[in-house]
């Protein structure tokens, strides 16, 4: 697992663009496969993690 891994390295590894993985990680958040973690202070910085 890459808890910090950027979304265009995502992409690039599953030869897709940005802004669709992007749109695919938003699906699994709201489909509650997945939650999406934030350090607070910067909110650039996320994360995701599987669901319980």
């Amino acid at each position: 697992m890459h808890p910090e891994v950027a979304t265009r390295h995502i992409a690039r590894a599953l030869g897709s663009s940005k802004r669709v993985v992007a749109r695919s990680l938003s699906r699994l958040t709201e489909d509650g496969l997945q939650m999406l973690v934030t350090d607070g202070a910067t909110p650039a910085l996320q994360s995701y993690r599987l669901a319980s």
